[in-house]
């Protein structure tokens, strides 16, 4: 029981210090996470204004629900007008190029920044080549013989 109960203390505090990073990193001056920052975008709310600690946290937890069915509410990004995912719409955040809003908006980029392409393109490496160690783990393991 003894081993439960700190089990359930332990990942409460961490799921809180986790939306504590959040909540503090979208209320501060960059509005955005070290990741977030590194390929140029930002989080606000739908206005344009900065979120609060208290937004970033929630919006922390709003992910959730958008996760838990095959991701839906993450993919829906894709197909609403301002590129919001379910999160974002319940608490009224954007996710922005970091220039938008700013005194400098025509800095803004449409393309990947070179951090984003490079961080995709080690995680298509990596993904193909998990495929494949799949496959062999498969085919030429233990069990097959």
């Amino acid at each position: 029981k003894d081993a439960i109960t700190l089990q359930v203390v332990v990942q409460l505090v961490s799921v809180t210090l986790a939306a504590c990073y959040y909540g503090w990193f979208y209320a501060s001056v960059q509005r955005a996470t070290p990741g977030k920052m590194a390929i140029g975008i930002k989080v606000v709310r739908g206005d344009g204004q900065g979120s609060s600690f208290w937004r970033g946290f929630a919006r922390y937890f709003a992910m959730i629900p958008g996760s838990l069915i095959l991701g839906i509410g993450l993919l829906m990004a894709g197909f609403t007008e301002r590129k919001q995912a379910l999160h974002d719409i319940i608490c009224d955040t954007v996710v922005v190029d970091r220039w938008a809003f700013t005194e400098h908006p025509g800095l803004q980029r449409e393309e990947l920044s070179t951090v984003a392409f490079v961080i995709l393109a080690l995680g298509g490496i990596l993904l193909f080549g998990l495929v494949v160690l799949m496959f062999a783990a498969v085919r030429y393991g233990p069990a097959a013989h």
